[in-house]
């Protein structure tokens, strides 16, 4: 039986991406660094590996994870979330033991994840992108900029006011142009500078530009030019996702995520294909029209937000990541994974996103960043 690795079992698109997998007749494990996850009640996953966090003990992740491997010699290695930083570390020794594991080189890989490098990539792929400079101290004008961590995962870590300046973790920043619009995200997953599978969503419906909830297919040929753009420019293979603000003109690059994304869940059974090794797909494989969402935190907008309100009949129509009836436990298993997240975010004094990443984060020093051509971002948007 044909086998896969996914790694991220706490994420909603592993667990469909497992679903999806076991559909196709493979044989599903799971390798996670925490102990109550969904992926972990799922009848869909064979074997749940916990294995020491690359972030505090890499040696120690290396040596387990290729051990790993070694035994259970799975055909392919698909790491979910940001932690394909770290597998990305070590790409060379995964494939040597003949896993398909498709990821760029690390240097690469870096820039893509950071929020001034990417932006540089955009402006030499032509990209429209905010005029973004790192953070030096200086006054910010609070209605042209806001700031960013250079390496961030989720939209409350941007700064927007003097009182966040003053509360802000350490770390490097960048000072980017504030450009205000609707945010709209791409999924795609490329091997050797072709674009194979592609997926646009608006997310949050519009409301809010924060961790996405909703996902609802948008269609934009500019958007996919700029993907299909950025992709060739720099030969990308892998899951890429870039992320957009419209202003009801033009779409501007925000930021890149060169991972498997949420947005991903929109390519429907068709989706774990393009991961298969050898696959150079005859056409492109495009989203589907239906809606998806992370329906129990939708339905707690609803109930908690007014400006959420007007959203409950898109969310009748919407179809769940998490529930499935003929895989019922991790939904079922909300309550309990919802109180020990929170227990364990209370007894280390963190906050719950905090907690959630903080085995799986990638932060490498500046100086670990392979630099790439001169490109001045003061330019804004038309930089070459």
């Amino acid at each position: 039986m044909k086998h896969v690795m996914l790694t991220g079992g706490r994420s909603p698109i592993c667990l469909a991406l497992a679903r999806m997998w076991k559909r196709k007749g493979w044989k599903v494990s799971i390798i996670e660094h925490k102990t109550l996850t969904f992926s972990r009640f799922s009848n869909c996953v064979s074997d749940y590996h916990a294995i020491p966090s690359p972030v505090s003990h890499f040696e120690q992740f290396s040596h387990q994870l290729l051990s790993l491997l070694e035994r259970e010699r799975p055909d392919v290695l698909i790491p979910v979330n940001e932690d394909i930083l770290h597998y990305g570390r070590i790409q060379s020794e995964i494939r040597a033991l003949a896993v398909s594991f498709d990821v760029v080189e690390q240097g690469l890989l870096e820039r893509l994840h950071g929020k001034f490098s990417n932006i540089e990539l955009a402006a030499q792929a032509g990209i429209p992108a905010p005029v973004t400079d790192y953070f030096d101290g200086e006054v910010v004008d609070w209605q042209a900029f806001i700031l960013k961590p250079v390496y961030s995962r989720f939209g409350n870590q941007v700064i927007t006011d003097q009182s966040g300046l003053r509360s802000r973790r350490q770390g490097d920043y960048v000072k980017q142009q504030k450009i205000n619009g609707i945010q709209i995200c791409t999924y795609g997953f490329a091997r050797a500078g072709k674009l194979l599978a592609y997926a646009c969503y608006q997310t949050n419906l519009g409301i809010e530009n924060s961790v996405s909830l909703t996902f609802t297919p948008y269609r934009s040929r500019r958007v996919f030019e700029y993907m299909q753009r950025f992709i060739q420019t720099h030969q990308l293979t892998g899951s890429i996702g870039l992320d957009f603000l419209y202003d009801g003109d033009e779409y501007y690059f925000i930021e890149c995520n060169p991972r498997l994304t949420h947005g991903a869940i929109l390519l429907g059974e068709a989706l774990p294909d393009v991961f298969m090794p050898g696959y150079a797909g005859e056409s492109l494989l495009i989203m589907k029209r239906q809606r998806y969402g992370l329906k129990a935190a939708w339905l707690y907008k609803i109930v908690m937000q007014r400006k959420w309100w007007k959203t409950a009949k898109i969310y009748g129509k919407s179809r769940d990541l998490v529930a499935d009836w003929s895989d019922p436990l991790p939904i079922l298993s909300i309550p309990l994974i919802l109180t020990w997240t929170l227990a364990c975010a209370v007894i280390k004094r963190k906050p719950v996103l905090d907690f959630l990443t903080e085995d799986i984060i990638y932060a490498p020093d500046n100086g670990h960043i392979q630099p790439g051509p001169p490109c001045s971002i003061k330019q804004g948007p038309n930089c070459r």
